[in-house]
């Protein structure tokens, strides 16, 4: 078996990254991106413990954080996956619908047996098209 070591991977040409999709058969259309373009731990106040095209995070009150994107989404139709980082099985992550944007990751994290948002630390991830 090889390895392939690198620092750095660019596109041929040396000047950006390499493109991860590929012309679709039936249409043209681009796709088969499947890296995570930004994600984020984040802790009970929102501060970032390990990120990737996410700034700070704030926090808005309990268990509602929005992360900033460095590099903005191409639209709203982008997928977020997010979970809490707990022992407790009744605690959620999921997308805030309200407060998304291009440029913004929103997550509300709660315990969904009491319906109410509760401070927890989380993950998200986003995949999809950059602008």
């Amino acid at each position: 078996m090889s390895d392939i070591r690198a620092d750095l991977i660019r596109n041929s040409s040396g000047n950006g990254p390499i493109n991860l999709s590929w012309p679709r058969a039936s249409d043209g259309k681009m796709v088969g991106q499947s890296a995570a373009k930004a994600w984020a731990y984040g802790d009970l106040t929102a501060e970032t413990l390990g990120s990737f095209n996410l700034s700070s995070g704030t926090d808005h009150g309990p268990g509602d954080y929005t992360y900033p994107l460095i590099v903005h989404m191409a639209d709203l139709y982008y997928s977020q996956s997010a979970s809490v980082v707990t022992g407790n099985s009744d605690r959620t992550a999921i997308r805030n619908i309200a407060k998304h944007e291009v440029g913004i990751v929103a997550v509300l994290t709660n315990n969904a047996r009491l319906s109410t948002n509760t401070d927890q630390n989380h993950n998200v991830a986003i995949n999809g098209d950059l602008a």
